[in-house]
């Protein structure tokens, strides 16, 4: 045999090997959510919101995750405006939204597992009224970035975890963020 056969063979039983030992998951988080001061001043809202994000992600042989999260969180509008509307007078509000690719690395040790994730997250946020058409609305300019986030999780890996995370934003214009999960295997 050749050493062109032999690599794609190796190759070929090591992805059969790791796609035997690969899981999707799904992640739902209650959360809590730290932006800068200066920028929550400038954009005229608070600098904590609260919300709940929905993940996807893939494990690999219950040490290696890679998954992409969304949420919103309610933060305060300290800068909100009123209109009339065919239903009455409302106020605004003002929302942030986040899309965050992720990867991570656990080590599962029995019942428990630790580890951390790097992501990416693009952050955007509107002041609006909600269930309004044709209302005022506006952007926000909030950045995201890169963080790490350490995470712990209780529970069998191949049935439901509960854990908590803490988001370190290591620039832009979040801070932190602390998550509550709940992870369950498809």
């Amino acid at each position: 045999m050749s050493k062109r056969a032999w690599v794609v063979g190796i190759l070929m039983l090591s992805a059969s090997s790791v796609a035997a030992e690969t899981d999707l998951y799904g992640d739902f988080a209650l959360l809590t959510g730290s932006v800068d001061s200066a920028v929550a001043r400038r954009e005229g809202i608070g600098t904590r919101g609260w919300g709940a994000s929905l993940a996807v992600g893939m494990r690999v042989q219950n040490i290696g995750v890679l998954g992409l999260e969304g949420s919103a969180q309610y933060i305060s509008d300290e800068d909100s405006f009123t209109q009339l509307t065919t239903g009455g007078t409302f106020s605004s509000t003002t929302t942030l939204y986040d899309i965050a690719p992720y990867a991570g690395l656990r080590a599962p040790l029995g019942g428990v597992s630790a580890g951390a994730n790097l992501g990416y997250s693009l952050v955007f946020g509107t002041r609006t009224i909600e269930d309004c058409i044709n209302c005022f609305s506006e952007g926000l300019n909030v950045d995201g970035g890169p963080y790490i986030e350490p995470v712990v999780s209780f529970g069998k890996p191949d049935g439901m975890q509960f854990g908590v995370s803490f988001r370190k934003y290591l620039s832009g214009d979040m801070k932190n963020m602390l998550l509550l999960r709940v992870t369950r295997p498809f």
